[in-house]
């Protein structure tokens, strides 16, 4: 990969941006999920 001095930066920027957004939608989806089994028990219960 020839002259690699400027597009590490930009990758490590897009690859945390993409990661903390990765992160946050995990958070927001297991957070679903756990309401979702919440109310399935509920009503087996």
């Amino acid at each position: 990969m020839a002259g690699g001095t400027e597009h590490p930066k930009v990758d490590i920027n897009k690859a945390s941006e993409s990661y903390s957004r990765f992160i946050g939608m995990t958070k927001v989806a297991m957070a679903v999920v756990a309401v979702v089994v919440v109310i399935v028990i509920l009503l087996i219960s």
